[in-house]
């Protein structure tokens, strides 16, 4: 496979340059096979080798840092957001609770103001029916909150009854 190009040209040093170019182009073919390449120092391979695994260890390295650190931050933040939820709730029972013992305590005080007087009148009786339906109600509740409106309700009821009562009171001293 010789890849000669017969022209008559020549430079003016009197050499063909087609003949030129076909040395130039065997020697480049000559150098370029792989067994006459270069090769470098076989410790320089194991020192690229090692920088090598060095930086894939510590690429792993970081990125295990990284997810740990990322799975720390989410399970710390899980724990106070539920903490801060239990706290909340902790402190909504025991508001309502008081709420709760007041209610009952302002009743209790009505009820003692209403066994002063013995005999109710007919609008008092009723009020007194509508006192017990809403503690039949009361004992079939088992939501706070539902308890909360009742006696609440109940309270007004009662103090209506009396008020009622202190107006009568009134009405016999004039």
């Amino acid at each position: 496979m010789d890849n000669k190009i017969t022209t008559g040209s020549t430079n003016s040093y009197g050499v063909n340059e087609s003949e030129i170019e076909n040395t130039l182009m065997h020697q480049a073919k000559k150098e370029l096979e792989p067994n006459k390449q270069i090769q470098p120092p076989e410790e320089l391979w194991q020192k690229i080798n090692s920088q090598i695994k060095m930086i894939d260890n510590e690429d792993k390295a970081s990125s295990f840092s990284i997810k740990r650190k990322l799975s720390i931050g989410v399970f710390s933040t899980a724990a106070s957001l539920f903490l801060v939820s239990m706290v909340w709730l902790m402190w909504s029972n025991h508001q309502l609770q008081n709420q709760l013992k007041q209610v009952i305590i302002t009743n209790q005080y009505l009820e003692l103001q209403l066994e002063k007087e013995n005999t109710p009148s007919y609008y008092q009786t009723k009020l007194i029916t509508q006192i017990r339906e809403l503690e039949n109600e009361l004992l079939f509740s088992h939501d706070d909150k539902e308890m909360l409106s009742l006696l609440i309700a109940r309270k007004k009821i009662m103090q209506k009854i009396v008020e009622l009562q202190k107006e009568e009171n009134h009405e016999y001293s004039i």
